[in-house]
């Protein structure tokens, strides 16, 4: 009798690194892309999260300036595209130069609000007009095989069933599928930022995330997702977990990246949501066959802050830091440094928590 399909099953095909241009024959088919390059040396940062259904796309857009300013926007208009190594929403255009290897990014002229991380500390902040524009042109490597979530582990088989999987946004509305999948790869990016007339040059660490399938956030009340990336060692880490109030997680997996092999990795501890803006420093323990435990320290430098009802009522997004919000999201900036060498690499947090279970 043959076992049902599971993301583990998963080989990735050149063509999946693309994005859909026709429906697939489930119509509650989602797509979207995560972008994350942090520059630790100069303090600055680029997140993209487009969202898609095929042919179209719309991005949201987070950029960490090295003056302490963080230009956003939510929603930055949408395009249809028709073809899948390129799309496209109304200002940002991505392109898979090498499937799995190489992308490149233009944002021209997209409409952003100016905030900083003093606003993002104080509180929960007016809605602000996108009365500026910021450019950006660069290139994404990619630096590591993908990482499918849910497929490293033997307890991923049982622990990304019918709810996590919802949540991952991994599998079809019928259950779990080849056509679906969500995977991640550690990137180095490059490239240049352009606000109000001035050049902000960007070169640091990341990940290329992309999810595909029908996503259903009910019943999710926290979670937290890290990855960073050293390029002097060429080590790297990530680790998602889905907390469960009263302790515990519903699912949680990690792996090392070392000598270019993505190694499996269950996580010993791991920072959730803390609603407090100066708690910046974390430690990150985990346990892996190959390489024994490594434990690695991290220290947040810069955050974003937003508030809402929650995921299946969501209500209107708030930016800044909400300690009565019901449903806090944290994304930040990270140095990471590897206990056993001193390796230094950069990255991205993302946490998220119900008020009183966090």
């Amino acid at each position: 009798m043959n076992r049902p399909f599971h993301p583990a099953d998963i080989t990735l095909r050149p063509e999946d690194d693309f994005a859909l241009v026709e429906p697939m024959r489930d119509p509650a088919v989602g797509e979207t892309f995560n972008i994350w390059v942090h520059d630790g040396e100069r303090n600055t940062g680029l997140n993209l999260h487009p969202l898609l259904t095929p042919g179209e796309m719309q991005c949201a857009i987070t950029a960490f300036l090295p003056d302490g300013r963080i230009l956003d926007v939510h929603h930055a208009g949408s395009a249809t595209f028709s073809d899948p190594a390129r799309p496209m929403s109304a200002y940002v255009k991505l392109e898979c130069l090498e499937p799995f290897k190489r992308w490149s990014i233009v944002i021209d002229n997209a409409p952003v609000t100016v905030t900083s991380d003093e606003e993002h500390r104080s509180g929960p902040m007016a809605e602000k007009a996108a009365d500026a524009r910021l450019s950006f042109k660069g290139e994404l490597k990619m630096v590591s095989p993908p990482w499918i979530n849910g497929a490293l582990l033997p307890e991923s088989r049982q622990t990304v069933g019918e709810t996590v999987s919802r949540w991952f946004s991994n599998r079809l509305s019928d259950g779990f599928s080849p056509e679906a999948f969500r995977y991640d790869q550690l990137v180095e990016g490059s490239g240049v930022l352009t606000f109000e007339g001035k050049d902000y040059p960007i070169e640091g660490q990341g990940i290329k995330g992309h999810v595909r399938g029908v996503r259903a956030l009910a019943g999710m009340t926290g979670h937290t997702w890290a990855e960073g990336y050293s390029p002097d060692r060429q080590r790297g880490f990530g680790v998602t977990m889905f907390t469960r109030p009263g302790g515990g997680y519903h699912h949680s997996e990690a792996f090392l990246l070392q000598d270019g092999k993505v190694h499996p990795a269950r996580i010993i501890a791991i920072p959730h949501l803390v609603r407090d803006p100066d708690r910046l420093d974390a430690v990150y323990e985990l346990a892996c066959d190959e390489l024994g435990l490594v434990r690695i320290f991290a220290r947040e430098s810069r955050t974003y802050w937003f508030s809402l009802n929650g995921w299946d009522n969501p209500g209107p997004i708030v930016s800044g830091f909400n300690p009565a919000g019901h449903y806090v999201m944290r994304r930040g900036l990270v140095r990471f440094a590897w206990e056993d060498d001193g390796t230094i690499g950069h990255g991205f947090v993302e946490s998220s928590g119900t008020l009183g279970i966090d």
